[in-house]
C-alpha cells in the first residue's frame, strides 16, 4: 500500500514554523493583499490538488482563529471563476466560510485560492497562489492569507483518514527481490496532480513506517546521473554494501514496469518502494508504495 510518512524533500529541510503572530492575530484578516505575489513553485514541481469531489474537508491550521474557523467539512454549492467553490456545512459566528477560486481580472495579486465568509469579500483567513489547479489545492496554504505557508492545512476527501501502516508481508524482513509483472500504475483522481521535489541537486527521504525499507531508504541523496531523460539520485552512504537509488524507469518493458523506483541499482530486480506516477519530471513528494507491490 501506499505509505503516507514516506516523504521525499529538499534535503535540509525542516518543517515550517507556526505562523507568527500579527497585530490581527485574535481576529480575521479583514482585506485582501493589495501587492500579494503569487509564490512560483519549484522549477518541475506541480501543485497537488483535491480532484473532482463533492465533499472535501479542512484539517489541521496551526493558527488559532483561522483553524476555529477553517477546520471541517465543505460542500460543493457552485462554480466561480470557472472552477468549483465549496461551503463549509456549519457557519463560524454568524458566518459562511467558502473555498473559491478568483481569476486575475483584478490583477494577478487577487488571482488564486481563497477562504472567506464570500465570494469575493473584502474578508479572507487563508490564500494559496496557485492559478493552474482546477480544484483546491491539498496544501501551501498560507496562513493568514499574507503569512507563512502553514504545513499542517490540508485539505483531503471527506471522511479520508490517514493511511495504516503497510501489513507484514512473508517477506517483510528482506528488501523485495523481483519488479512486479502485473504492476498496474495508480490513477490520479480527476484534475488531480502529482507533486515532484523539482530541479534539486540534493534531497532527502524521511518517515517510512516499514521497518527494513525505512532503514535502508531513510537519508539525503545527491544527483548523479540521469536515465530515461529524468534526474536519477544516489543515497549519500551505502546500506550493507549496496548503493540505493531513486530513479526513473519509461515504458519501454511495459507500463507495468513505468514509474520511479527506489533500488539498489538503476533497472535492476531488487527494488524496495514504487511510485506509479509517469507524468513527473523529478521524483513525486509522496504517494510511494512501500513495499514496491
Amino acid at each position: 500500500p501506499v505509505d503516507p510518512t514516506f516523504v521525499i524533500s529538499k534535503a535540509g529541510a525542516a518543517p515550517a514554523t507556526s505562523p507568527a503572530a500579527s497585530p490581527a492575530e485574535g481576529a480575521p484578516q479583514q482585506q485582501q493583499p493589495q501587492q500579494q505575489q503569487p509564490q512560483q513553485q519549484v522549477a518541475g514541481g506541480a501543485t497537488q490538488c483535491i480532484g473532482s469531489e463533492s465533499k472535501i474537508q479542512i484539517s489541521g491550521c496551526t493558527h488559532a482563529t483561522v483553524g476555529q474557523i477553517a477546520r471541517g467539512t465543505f460542500t460543493l454549492v457552485a462554480e466561480n471563476h470557472s472552477r468549483p467553490a465549496f461551503k463549509k456545512d456549519t457557519q463560524v459566528n454568524g458566518l459562511d466560510v467558502m473555498i473559491y477560486f478568483w481569476d486575475e481580472r483584478d490583477g494577478p495579486s487577487f488571482s488564486g485560492w481563497w477562504l472567506g465568509p464570500k465570494i469575493g469579500g473584502d474578508q479572507v483567513w487563508a490564500y494559496h497562489p496557485d492559478r493552474q489547479t482546477q480544484t483546491p489545492p491539498v496544501s501551501g496554504w498560507k496562513v493568514p492569507y499574507d503569512g507563512p505557508v502553514d504545513p499542517t492545512f490540508v485539505i483531503s476527501k471527506a471522511g479520508a483518514a490517514p493511511a495504516t501502516s503497510p501489513a507484514a508481508s512473508p517477506a517483510e524482513g528482506a528488501p523485495q527481490q523481483q519488479q512486479p509483472q502485473q504492476q498496474q500504475p495508480q490513477q490520479q483522481v480527476a484534475g488531480g496532480a502529482t507533486q515532484c521535489i523539482g530541479s534539486e541537486s540534493k534531497i532527502q527521504i524521511s518517515g517510512c513506517t516499514h521497518a527494513t525499507v525505512g532503514q535502508i531508504a531513510r537519508g539525503t541523496f545527491t544527483l548523479v546521473a540521469e536515465n530515461h531523460s529524468r534526474p536519477a539520485f544516489k543515497k549519500d552512504t551505502q546500506v550493507n554494501g549496496l548503493d540505493v537509488m531513486i530513479y526513473f524507469w519509461d515504458e519501454r518493458d511495459g507500463p507495468s514496469f513505468s514509474g520511479w523506483w527506489l533500488g539498489p541499482k538503476i533497472g535492476g530486480d531488487q527494488v524496495w518502494a514504487y511510485h506509479p506516477d509517469r507524468q513527473t519530471q523529478t521524483p513525486p513528494v509522496s504517494g510511494w508504495k512501500v513495499p514496491y507491490d
